[in-house]
């Protein structure tokens, strides 16, 4: 922007250039604050590409139209978001042929916000249609951008050629009674500023391409996480559906004929499995990706929800031999809370500790109040974390994974997904830990005092 600013100041391009550069950048500061989760500043960028006046010869809004109408509607403004769609569809319209790689976008996102407002069987023939225009173009679209390139720089050196023409003949004419040493200076200074122009223009490009190629790998990254994951989650609904009914069908049929550990055992999975149920079916309904929206929220006894998941991974810590301590007193600890995401929170910072605790280790998970403030710990005498990791232990997908100490699968999800969690809450969390003795974990979180 400043070098845009540079050239407006001195005049080196025509307002139309000027303009056309300042549409791009804000469409991709606009698509890379929407990325980033920064709706609020990718809205401002957004609404400022596609306001600035400027003649549409070639469809360069359609980008920006596209990306505002996704933004609107990952906000929830639907009638804002149908509005932006309509402008970058009457624009591919006109200019769809020079823009394939708009025309796919649009067609990706357009079928969401069909869904979203109830109009599957529309949303159905747009995707259709957006896979075989995406088959169509594939082999096409590298000649196609190249073409379109072609077109764009031929068109911008002809009007920069009919300008400098012109102020070259008004040079002339206004330096026509000068001494020839005057005219041999006032072309020189023509020359430079051909130069500085070339270069400016060229860097433009250079960094606009770049960009565009960044935000469409991080693009695809995303949608090929989302497309996996949804995969994932919907295949283990089957399997949980037949585990949670078949532990119901046990404690109904044979009420009489099984022992009392038995029964306690089969509740835990049938509570674990509607739990498990219902955090898929979550994730399924909210897109795998939406981890912005408010949570809901009721007064709970958290003292009494670490004790359940305490309670329930007894026996996943029986299979190392190994022993939870719960060091808590009968109190109740109240606090507003989400009861299903803080009891995943838990969960996973339990299992955690079992999974990277040794055979015959001892897990102890407490939690005390003082005034407002509640503190959750979770201690182990494992393996530790090493000093390398500790600054990503809690990234999504994080490339510093180990297996646990029976050669457990890591995920790099658990801690991820738990500081989000606490973090929604309005707490926070963190560690100390020593390598080869062990690790505590630490939850706050603000309660009813």
């Amino acid at each position: 922007m400043a070098l845009i600013s540079q050239a407006d100041k001195e005049n080196i391009l025509d307002k139309h250039y000027i303009n056309s550069a300042s549409i791009v950048i804000y469409d991709n500061l606009g698509g890379l604050s929407t990325q980033t989760g920064n709706y609020t500043q990718a809205r401002l960028y957004l609404e400022k590409s596609v306001t600035i006046p400027n003649a549409d010869i070639d469809g360069m809004r359609i980008t920006a139209f596209t990306k505002l109408g996704d933004l609107y509607m990952r906000i929830g403004e639907l009638s804002k978001a149908g509005v932006a769609f309509d402008k970058a569809h009457e624009l591919l319209d006109k200019y769809g042929r020079y823009n394939p790689e708009g025309l796919i976008r649009w067609s990706r996102l357009y079928p969401d916000y069909l869904f979203k407002i109830h109009q599957p069987e529309k949303a159905f023939r747009t995707l259709t249609d957006y896979v075989h225009i995406a088959d169509s173009l594939e082999n096409s679209s590298a000649k196609i951008y190249r073409l379109d390139v072609d077109q764009e720089l031929t068109a911008m050196r002809q009007q920069e050629a009919i300008t400098e023409f012109n102020k070259v003949k008004q040079i002339f004419l206004a330096a026509i009674t000068v001494v020839a040493i005057l005219l041999a200076v006032i072309m020189g200074l023509i020359v430079r500023n051909l130069k500085k122009t070339r270069k400016s223009h060229s860097h433009t490009i250079l960094i606009n391409d770049q960009q565009k190629t960044t935000l469409t790998e991080l693009e695809e990254a995303n949608q090929n996480y989302i497309r996996m994951m949804r995969v994932m989650a919907h295949d283990l609904r089957n399997p949980l559906w037949g585990i949670t009914g078949l532990a119901s069908m046990m404690l109904d049929e044979e009420a009489q004929t099984i022992s009392e550990d038995s029964r306690h055992a089969l509740k835990l999975i049938e509570s674990t499995g509607n739990n498990t149920m219902d955090m898929i079916n979550e994730l399924l309904k909210s897109g795998l990706a939406d981890e912005n929206e408010p949570i809901a929220v009721e007064l709970l006894n958290l003292k009494k929800l670490l004790f359940e998941a305490v309670e329930l991974l007894r026996f996943k810590a029986k299979t190392k031999n190994q022993e939870i301590i719960f060091e808590a007193d009968d109190s109740p600890v109240i606090a507003m809370a989400n009861a299903e995401k803080l009891w995943r929170a838990f969960n996973n910072v339990i299992v955690n500790a079992i999974k990277f605790s040794f055979e015959g280790g001892t897990i102890r998970v407490g939690m005390t109040q003082q005034g407002k403030r509640i503190l959750i710990h979770v201690a182990d005498n494992g393996i530790g974390i090493p000093e390398k990791n500790r600054d990503s232990i809690f990234e999504m997908f994080t490339r510093d994974k180990r297996r646990g100490t029976a050669g457990e699968q890591p995920f790099g999800l658990g801690l991820s997904i738990t500081k989000k969690i606490i973090e929604k809450h309005g707490g926070k969390i963190w560690f100390v830990s020593e390598p080869g003795k062990g690790t505590v974990f630490y939850m706050e979180l603000d309660g009813e005092g």
